[in-house]
């Protein structure tokens, strides 16, 4: 078989290289010609192409053409695990779920397979499963103003409009009425997503039951696209809370799409998450949901805050006109039960290098954080980084002329997560001093 006809499917872990030849094909192959493609339209280097082979980025999740399939998966301790992709998958899913605010169903997914994409089809089973579920029960459903012209009367006749503007027409009737449609923002959203998901599933159950809520669909329009303040515009109420999960996985999967057209080729499709992103999601999220066994019961009034939600926005500096400039937006503040903050904590996916005298934090992470700590009137900020490889830093850079302390931690998101007890124990231990 030629270089060109072979089709890749291969597993990468986050910055991870992988030589050409260990994949069987050259730097001509048309799945690289995708990726590049990719990376142009993007302009981001989700993966990196080299001439001796392609690197993983700080990107993960799974890319997607007619000649091949690379799944990216987040870095794991090879100590941890004899199966490391099997945790990595898991990994993946329960950081996702954190994130998006879903139930945790890594945990319950005991055969979890290791195939490639796995990950993508075991939360598109949940997604269709989920949605499925609901959809028998009944679609969401909502009163809608016609107005139209038609040879018969229903609902109320607008005589004056119909005078006014056709007055030779008297064969037809300009009517408004009420109707009950499917037509809704949030069915809207949930067929893009089917739409989406049906032609990269490989699992014939998830392509059964994705064509199922198709034909369930087919009543509500089909956007061209669908944007986050589109999300954003979806509500919920007690009519319709059902809806919720299959709603989040469906966002999930929109806001980490993306497609590129190639002349003559089938389109590259794929769903990236940024690490960077995913890990201030994550952390935030796990907090506020086990905030209180991290917490203790001595201190469970103490509250944690994700990006000052339910406060006024405030802004470093203001103009001459009085306009304020430069917003804040501290990823997590610690606030006591008179509301005080007593800690400002931001997190930073990169590598810290203990043997370096700065420990490789960059200048404007601090220059920022002392920003924060000047506007919140904080003295205590805590950067929070991945660990590598099982290293701990718990460091501490004291600003001169300044009361400010900026702390520098680690936690090992390299582990197990669907094993919550591990993680909430490393974070009772990292926010013991400011709990004090």
């Amino acid at each position: 078989m030629s270089d060109t006809k072979k089709f890749i499917d291969h597993t990468l872990y986050e910055y991870q290289f992988i030589a050409y030849g260990q994949l069987g094909i050259s730097l001509t192959h048309p799945f690289i010609d995708a990726l590049d493609a990719f990376n142009q339209q993007e302009k981001i280097d989700y993966i990196q192409i080299k001439r001796d082979g392609i690197q993983a980025t700080q990107y993960v999740g799974i890319i997607q053409t007619d000649m091949g399939t690379v799944n990216i998966l987040p870095k794991i301790d090879s100590t941890i695990s004899i199966n490391s992709e099997q945790t990595a998958t898991r990994n993946l899913i329960t950081m996702l779920c954190y994130a998006y605010d879903m139930p945790l169903i890594a945990q319950h997914n005991a055969n979890l397979n290791t195939h490639q994409g796995s990950w993508f089809e075991v939360l598109t089973a949940f997604f269709a499963q989920t949605l499925y579920e609901q959809l028998r029960q009944g679609i969401e459903q909502v009163y809608v103003t016609i107005e139209e012209r038609q040879p018969t009367l229903k609902g109320r006749w607008l005589i004056g409009q119909q005078l006014s503007k056709y007055p030779h027409l008297r064969h037809t009737f300009d009517t408004r009425y009420d109707d009950f449609l499917p037509d809704t923002p949030l069915n809207q959203v949930l067929r893009y997503a089917v739409e989406a998901l049906l032609p990269m599933a490989r699992l014939p159950e998830n392509q059964r039951l994705l064509a199922e809520i198709q034909t369930l669909l087919h009543h509500v329009s089909l956007p061209h696209h669908i944007t986050t303040q589109d999300l954003d515009h979806v509500f919920f109420t007690r009519l319709n809370e059902r809806f919720y999960p299959a709603f989040q996985l469906a966002r999930l999967f929109i806001e980490s799409m993306t497609q590129v057209m190639q002349s003559g080729q089938s389109p590259l499709k794929a769903f990236i998450f940024d690490m960077n992103v995913l890990f201030e999601r994550f952390v935030a999220q796990f907090l506020k949901r086990h905030w209180h066994r991290i917490a203790g019961k001595s201190h469970r009034q103490f509250d944690i805050q994700a990006q000052m939600q339910g406060t006024r926005a405030i802004h470093l500096a203001q103009r001459q006109d009085g306009l304020s400039v430069f917003k804040l937006k501290p990823d997590l503040l610690l606030r006591d039960n008179l509301h005080q903050v007593v800690v400002i904590m931001d997190t930073k996916y990169k590598r810290l290098d203990d043997k370096k005298t700065d420990l490789a934090v960059s200048e404007s992470d601090i220059y920022q954080m002392l920003a924060y700590a000047g506007r919140l009137n904080c003295k205590r900020v805590l950067l929070l980084y991945p660990s590598n490889s099982g290293q701990v830093v718990d460091n501490q850079f004291s600003i001169h002329d300044s009361d400010v302390k900026i702390d520098i931690r680690t936690i090992n998101i390299h582990q197990p997560l669907h094993n919550t007890e591990n993680l909430i124990q490393d974070f009772r231990y990292l926010f013991a001093s400011y709990l004090r």
